[in-house]
């Protein structure tokens, strides 16, 4: 750029000279020196371009302004905090929820040890539970069982069984209140207090208590064929027994006039109850019993019982 402006600065004196010594004479001399100098600014690229338009080509261009960016939409925001954090404040931890330990399985009951009952011993436990079959009995907790249900087993009982029972003349069963007890205690263990005269009590009908006995309905055709089988017998180690049993419908008893049955049908072992198609099977059932003993007995006394 610098021997641009010196190439040019020569030409133009050159031509100044010229202009000046024209009078002198010496305009041929000085013309020449100053196309001399006009050609060499040509050979060095210089003298097409006049002072005017250099200057313009060295003007300084105005700086573009720069593009202002695209600017890109702000995806939607799904969910906004309701609170705004304080810088510097830790952030809150959220204590875990305590969760509960697992249930663990109740572990199946240990029915304690199995018996081998000989002859005798099933002949008795086949008796004894025979005395809840054959009254249709589904259910009994000692702990829990009503007044109603204690006496609705002592009449039947005593009604079945034989008994001290007697009738009224307008055709009421009448129970004593020391014959009901003496049921009571002698297959469950319990008692029952004197009720006050006129009390009632109903199980599928009204029982009520006057004058020192419970007066029952009372009325036949009823039918009671059932006894109960032990099949398997085990000491649970604490005075108790737990017993698994079948009931069984005995055909004889169903078609036959004798609501006592021979004591022979009692002497029967799961194996034969369930071969002699005299035995229909009716339902199985457990029962928690216990011994009981005195001078003149020996059985048991009822805890629960149940069938399935």
């Amino acid at each position: 750029m610098k021997k641009k402006w010196i190439c040019l600065l020569l030409a133009a004196l050159c031509l100044f000279s010229a202009v000046a010594l024209t009078g002198c004479g010496k305009t041929t001399e000085v013309a020449g020196k100053a196309d001399d100098a006009i050609k060499d600014a040509q050979e060095n690229g210089i003298a097409g371009e006049s002072p005017a338009e250099e200057q313009q080509q060295n003007a300084v261009q105005p700086e573009e302004e720069p593009a202002e960016p695209e600017q890109h939409e702000e995806p939607e925001k799904t969910e906004e905090r309701e609170e705004t954090e304080q810088p510097g404040e830790p952030e809150e931890q959220e204590e875990p929820e305590e969760t509960e330990p697992p249930v663990e399985p109740d572990e199946p009951e240990n029915p304690g040890q199995l018996l081998s009952l000989n002859e005798e011993e099933q002949y008795r436990i086949n008796v004894f539970l025979s005395n809840f079959a054959e009254q249709s009995m589904s259910d009994f907790d000692a702990e829990t069982a009503t007044e109603a249900e204690l006496l609705q087993f002592a009449f039947m009982h005593t009604r079945l069984n034989g008994g001290d029972i007697s009738f009224t003349q307008d055709g009421y069963a009448r129970l004593s209140l020391d014959t009901v007890n003496s049921k009571l205690q002698r297959y469950m263990g319990l008692q029952l207090a004197e009720p006050e005269d006129g009390a009632v009590f109903h199980k599928w009908y009204d029982i009520t208590y006057r004058d020192g006995a419970f007066l029952f309905p009372y009325g036949d055709g009823e039918s009671h064929s059932c006894m109960a089988v032990a099949e398997q017998v085990y000491d649970k180690g604490d005075g108790t027994l737990q017993v698994y049993f079948s009931v069984y419908s005995v055909v004889e008893f169903s078609t036959g006039g004798n609501m006592i049955p021979d004591s022979s049908y009692y002497r029967v072992s799961p194996a034969q109850a369930s071969a002699d198609e005299s035995y229909e099977w009716i339902a199985d059932g457990e029962a928690l019993i216990t011994p009981y003993r005195t001078e003149s007995i020996d059985s048991y006394q009822l805890l629960k019982y149940s069938l399935d």
